[in-house]
């Protein structure tokens, strides 16, 4: 959505291939088929796909439009997943789904970036990763690997393991904490330990606090239903991560406000957004199946990887 820049509409696309290096099309939204099929019918454990298929012959769910929710099973980690050298995002991203890698990986934290500078860059080649500044720190193995401006208004997800491997996630407000194993800052919080959050606060009868107002969220609520989105929800009670996935430019899209209820229905209470309109990516087992504009493809600088446990 805001990321860089804040109010990009329709030019994301989906790439048609499969394991690419160069930068697709993105004048025309082309679904890669063989990799949503793959997850229409469960082909690998470990994820739980609720999938809309945009082909005629492939399943669609009339219930939540073109929202892709991939539920993964408890133990799934979070894979920070870094471009650090002149190259398509979406090559980052393909690299990082190597054996033993993340199974998937979607684009993560809003950044800023000149539009004028990814457009002639994006022309000739990615930007160099130093000119993208990305709003909120990522942490791996307990240092900083990337996030060039602290986000302390923004909200995390942390991550950090018990003595057998077994990830423990953690949401608040502020920077992560150092010491995780795996954390993103910069999120733009729907749901925090239970509690929504909305464009501003509502209380019930009683005077209890139910909403907590947000600018972000409220950023997002002006924004079409359209937009790509990229959501990162947890289940304390069920133990597992999901990942709700928008394409930019989606024909039955949905609302910041309408997935949020949808994810609180089914038992997540918590829940991030990340960066979304154009920027909206979404890399399976190393196929490209939803790709950003080209000029963000050149200058997003994170992923947020889920890796499979270790028995799948």
């Amino acid at each position: 959505m805001t990321g860089a820049p804040a109010a990009d509409s329709g030019d994301g696309a989906a790439a048609g291939s499969t394991g690419e290096t160069e930068q697709p099309n993105a004048d025309t939204i082309v679904v890669n088929q063989k990799a949503l099929q793959a997850f229409t019918e469960h082909m690998f454990d470990g994820i739980d796909a609720s999938i809309v298929d945009q082909s005629d012959e492939g399943m669609h769910d009339p219930l939540f439009g073109d929202v892709h929710i991939f539920e993964f099973a408890r133990g799934a980690l979070l894979t920070p997943v870094v471009r650090t050298s002149d190259e398509w995002f979406t090559s980052t991203a393909i690299s990082a789904e190597d054996p033993g890698g993340p199974a998937l990986v979607v684009n993560g934290e809003e950044y800023d970036a000149s539009k004028s500078q990814m457009l002639l860059e994006g022309l000739i080649g990615p930007l160099d990763p130093s000119d993208t500044i990305t709003a909120g720190e990522v942490i791996r193995n307990g240092r900083i690997v990337a996030g060039t401006r602290s986000s302390p208004q923004g909200f995390f997800v942390s991550e950090t393991l018990d003595d057998k491997g077994m990830p423990h996630f953690d949401f608040g407000q502020g920077n992560p904490p150092v010491d995780a194993a795996a954390a993103f800052g910069g999120g733009i919080p729907l749901i925090i330990d239970g509690l929504r959050y909305g464009p501003e606060k509502v209380f019930d009868s009683s005077n209890n606090l139910v909403v907590q107002s947000n600018l972000g969220y409220a950023s997002w609520t002006q924004e079409p239903d359209s937009t790509g989105k990229v959501i990162l929800a947890y289940s304390s009670r069920n133990d597992h991560l999901a990942i709700a996935f928008q394409p930019d430019g989606a024909a039955n899209g949905k609302s910041i406000t309408e997935i949020q209820n949808y994810l609180a229905a089914r038992g997540y209470d918590n829940a991030l957004a990340f960066d979304g309109s154009s920027s909206a990516t979404l890399v399976v087992r190393q196929s490209v199946v939803f790709s950003p504009a080209y000029y963000k493809n050149a200058s997003i600088n994170i992923g947020i990887g889920v890796t499979l446990p270790k028995s799948h």
